[in-house]
């Protein structure tokens, strides 16, 4: 009975282990989601296929399992030989504090070697990784494209190879795109911030690393080594420390190309490097350095429209995925504006964090919106025409409504005209403006999505003017003169017309036109409500039959709607 009991224990503790993923079959259209670390460590098991991370993945108690070494790396080329050769895109999560402790052993990272797989949006912090020379993000990576990934932590290498931030080595034309590495790296031979290795026909372009070096052999701020490869718009401004071959972005360099790329002298604490250009700190802080060796930053288009970089004032470039734009959140009515008019309201931007002069957001409204039967422009409205927001045509033509200064606010919100008024005939759903918000620094610019709302075609009620009342002739019907029946009288209500213009005076009507609410008491003082309404009116007249009284009072309420 002991030993049945102990059995049951066993299956129990092993079962808590036993993970399937949070959902999907692994294909392209429906790749399995990752939720957990459990999950994330499945896909050691499922090598070929394709991975989606759905959440922030805590992955601190890694540092407790097997016996102390932590996470098994993705995928190896020696002993099992199979390497990771599917998709994992982190869809921009974090993976925080993954350890490994594997000093004896290569193919050590979050992924510890790929072949032809895609790896992007991963984000790794404070990470602890040790292994003979370790990754942080993939070891090895063969015939690999990397993307919009970063890390931060630790990378330690214990072997005769040191390793990289990011990347251990790359090989067979790899491609290595808009990634970033923060990680403090130490090794010994072929060590660098970014990628200890970059070899045989492979890419990096679009990076950058921040974190120190420091190494024995092939130490590089950026790279540890490079051979026939390729390093474009890349650059470092870590600490470097090292005996040989070492440089403030590259340390050892065999016939390969670094282009556009530059270093910080001041701290990394090195004028030389085997490839790239060294600047002072002042210098590597100014656009024009980038601009004018070709770099595409958001908001220029003379280098591109990738749109790889942002240059956030008195700082280094970033990626630009790494800071968010200004995000237009809402489009509120004004509600009884008379003409056109919204509130927009937008949450700053990341790099909104300075109070200057040349630091602004300018508002802009689509001028060129269509109909869907492309005949008549929003600038001229036409009633009983329609178009909805997801089908009309665009051209990026735009109009500028005003600045607003950035006062490094959270939030911002500011009133604004619409193109035209919505309707119960041209209904709010259908029937909008669209608008983007543009953050300005310097010479720069970073724009948000383009947003759509619009404003509601209301007149708060009011008071009639001019109203008269008038006794007309008598009238008797021939069934009246039969009967000998007394005469009655009718009256007509007459008042002033309205014709109610848009927003500043512009010449838009009220689209649903002008209505009038004819009501009726007999104090006074009686209120406007169902109970003493008459009728409702397009004309500036209504007649009332029959006059119960003389003394009867009347008002006369104009409104947007019946």
């Amino acid at each position: 009975m002991k030993n049945h009991a102990f059995l049951i224990i066993y299956f129990l503790v092993a079962a808590a282990y036993l993970c399937s993923f949070a959902g999907g079959d692994g294909t392209e259209q429906n790749p399995y989601q990752v939720s957990n670390v459990y999950e994330l460590q499945e896909i050691e098991n499922y090598l070929g296929a394709n991975f989606i991370q759905v959440n922030d993945i805590d992955a601190g108690e890694t540092r407790n399992w097997n016996n102390g070494e932590g996470f098994f790396p993705i995928g190896d080329y020696y002993p099992t030989g199979c390497p990771f050769m599917g998709v994992f895109d982190g869809n921009d999560y974090v993976i925080d504090s993954l350890y490994i402790n594997r000093p004896d052993s290569n193919y050590v990272g979050l992924f510890g070697a790929g072949f032809g797989p895609t790896i992007m949006n991963v984000h790794l912090a404070n990470m602890d990784i040790t292994g003979l020379s370790p990754g942080g993000l993939v070891d090895v990576a063969y015939n690999c494209e990397i993307l919009n990934c970063s890390c931060s932590g630790e990378i330690s290498g214990s072997g005769g190879s040191g390793g990289g931030g990011l990347i251990g080595c790359t090989g067979w034309y790899s491609l290595v795109t808009a990634c970033v590495s923060a990680a403090e790296v130490t090794g010994q031979f072929r060590v660098g911030g970014f990628i200890g290795g970059n070899y045989d026909g492979s890419i990096i372009d679009n990076c950058y690393s921040t974190g120190s070096v420091d190494g024995n052999d092939s130490v590089g701020g950026f790279a540890g080594a490079v051979y026939d490869a390729s390093i474009l718009n890349c650059y470092s401004v870590g600490f470097v420390a090292g005996n040989t071959n070492v440089g403030g972005l590259i340390g050892a360099n065999n016939s390969s190309e670094v282009t556009n790329s530059f270093w910080d002298i001041q701290t990394s604490g090195l004028g030389s490097s085997a490839g790239g250009t060294g600047k002072i700190t002042a210098e590597m802080k100014m656009v024009s350095t980038f601009l004018d060796a070709g770099w595409d930053f958001v908001g220029e288009i003379s280098n591109g429209l990738a749109d790889y970089w942002l240059l956030v004032p008195e700082s280094y470039p970033y990626l630009s995925w790494e800071k968010n734009p200004p995000v237009i959140t809402a489009i509120e009515d004004i509600p009884y504006d008379q003409g056109h008019l919204i509130e927009l309201l937008w949450d700053k931007t990341d790099i909104d964090t300075q109070i200057s002069g040349y630091c602004y957001y300018s508002i802009w409204r689509r001028r060129d919106e269509v109909f869907d039967d492309h005949s008549t422009g929003l600038d001229t409205p036409i009633a009983n025409k329609t178009r909805h927001l997801d089908s009309y045509v665009r051209n990026d033509s735009w109009s500028l409504l005003l600045s607003v200064p950035a006062t490094t606010s959270e939030n911002y919100s500011h009133v604004l005209p619409t193109l035209i008024d919505s309707t119960s005939i041209l209904s709010p759903s259908e029937y909008g403006s669209t608008f983007k918000v543009v953050y300005h620094y310097g010479d720069m610019s970073y724009s948000s999505i383009p947003f759509s709302g619009y404003s509601v075609d209301n007149i708060a009620p009011y008071a009639a003017t001019g109203v008269t009342l008038a006794f007309n002739a008598t009238r008797n019907t021939s069934a009246r003169k039969s009967s000998g029946r007394a005469r009655t009288e009718f009256a007509t209500l007459s008042w002033n017309e309205v014709n109610e213009g848009g927003y500043n005076g512009n010449s838009y009507p009220e689209q649903n036109g002008v209505w009038y609410r004819v009501y009726a008491g007999d104090t006074p003082d009686f209120p406007c409500d169902g109970s003493t309404l008459l009728g409702t009116t397009q004309d500036t007249s209504y007649e009332i039959t029959p006059m119960d009284s003389v003394q009867k009072f009347f008002k006369v309420v104009v409104s947007d709607q019946p």
